[in-house]
């Protein structure tokens, strides 16, 4: 095993990558849902649901670095919070690579993959060490209301966010 995932897995790193570099990326974000005054940045039609998967994942992975309980149940959060993270990263790519190569500071953008990294083997350490014998359902159950909870967020906010904006640029 590489030298990388072994120090990714330690919850030292757990901690800074998947709890507290997110924190520091969604308050320093310049383009991704911020951006520009009247556009909301790259994925500012999207920040309720990507703030609330953000959450999501921080706090669940908060909860199993500090919980004696493993359970399949926040094996399937995290599972669908790496797949988040992923998602995210590669979409970042494009504004990622033109930060860095103009500014320097678009290496951050590349946070989303190490926070993949972090919660990719928690998710794996959770299910493995989860002792019920309903372990799939459990699971699916956390995947599907991680998604549903990050869907319906975005369902239930975006028309209100919407008026809004469109009241104070008038």
């Amino acid at each position: 095993m590489s030298k990388l995932k072994l120090w990714l897995q330690r919850p030292v790193a757990a901690w800074w990558f998947g709890v507290i570099v997110p924190i520091l990326m969604v308050a320093a974000d310049p383009a991704i849902f911020h951006g520009g005054a009247r556009e909301g940045g790259m994925l500012g039609f999207a920040t309720a649901g990507c703030y609330c998967a953000i959450l999501l994942g921080m706090v669940t992975l908060a909860y199993h670095l500090r919980s004696n309980r493993r359970t399949a149940f926040v094996a399937g959060v995290l599972a669908a919070a790496t797949l988040f993270a992923i998602v995210l990263g590669v979409v970042m790519l494009p504004i990622t690579a033109l930060g860095t190569v103009f500014l320097g500071i678009g290496i951050f953008g590349l946070s989303p993959f190490f926070a993949a990294l972090v919660f990719g083997p928690q998710a794996r350490r959770a299910y493995q060490e989860s002792t019920s014998d309903q372990r799939v359902p459990s699971f699916w159950l956390g995947f599907v209301l991680y998604a549903g909870a990050c869907g319906l967020a975005q369902w239930q906010i975006d028309p209100h966010w919407l008026l809004s904006v469109t009241a104070l640029y008038r």
